[in-house]
This record gives structure tokens, sequence and C-alpha cells, in this order.
């Protein structure tokens, strides 16, 4: 289909096309932190993949911040978020370049190179987002929440960063 093209849609809406946009949500959060690493689900859920890590190469795209760096150069973007429970994956890009762009996507979760300094790096991120969510009232509300709730509870895991 070329961007040109104007297709009509059952709503009486047109669309022309472009963006296209992609969203991929995954059964795994905060909750499926080990004990003795709370904070990492962002980085390690289901130890393999994650939020993080999609940003940091992998066999056919070992380039860190390869779909990212793709994306800007071609109006598009990206954002990931870690909850409790899941974690989401969102993005838009023109729909010509949808086949190479999901290729991209889904290498991470295929085979990540994790390289031991791209996870250092993003460790410290982790922990850099948290530093600046321990300035937020509602983050201490949250966090507080957490620590009241039952011990034995996933609930009641540190979900940020490593501190």
């Amino acid at each position: 289909m070329d961007v040109q093209d104007v297709i009509p849609l059952p709503n009486k809406l047109e669309w022309n096309g472009s963006p296209a946009a992609v969203s991929m949500a995954v059964r795994a959060g905060n909750f499926l932190d080990p004990p003795e690493a709370q904070g990492y689900s962002s980085i390690l859920f289901l130890t393999v993949n994650a939020e993080h890590m999609l940003f940091l190469g992998s066999d056919k795209f070992p380039m860190e911040n390869a779909l990212d760096n793709y994306l800007n150069m071609h109006g598009g973007d990206s954002v990931a978020a870690t909850d409790d429970d899941h974690t989401i994956f969102f993005l838009f890009a023109e729909s010509k370049l949808l086949k190479h762009v999901l290729d991209m996507f889904a290498r991470p979760f295929i085979a990540p190179l994790m390289k031991p300094d791209s996870m250092n790096r993003e460790i410290k991120s982790i922990d850099s987002e948290f530093e600046i969510l321990k300035q937020s009232d509602t983050h201490r509300l949250y966090q507080l929440r957490r620590h009241t709730s039952k011990n034995d509870h996933a609930y009641n895991r540190f979900t940020a960063g490593t501190q």
C-alpha cells in the first residue's frame, strides 16, 4: 500500500495508512521478582528479557538502541512500562516500515545479547529512575502501602531500583 492511499473505514472515517501502532502486554511484572532480586523485573522478567533489555541489542540488530534510533529517524517512537503483574510495550511508526520495525522489536525477545556492561548500565538507569521517584509524594504513598501490606505477599516487595 502506498502511504498516499486513503482507505475508507466502516465507521465512515478514512485512514491514510500511516502511522501504524503496535502494543504488546506480557503477563510478567514486579510480582515475579525473586525475594533476593527485588526491583529488577523491568530488566529480568522471566529471567530472559524486559522493558530495559529491549534497547540493548539482539543477534540480528546488535547496536544498542537500534529500534529507538530507527523509529526516531522515521518519525516514530516507543515506550515501555513495568507494573505489578504485567509489562506493556508500545510503539508507532510509518505503516510502510512496520514489517522491519516488528522484526527489530521482536529480536530482543528471541535472541537478546545481554552483554554484562550493557546490563550494568541498565541497572544504574533503573536506580536513577528510582532516585527521581523518591521525590514524588505519590510514589512515597505507594511504597508506604506496599510496606504495610502482608509480609508474605508479593505486593510487599520493593519494585524499583536496587537500593
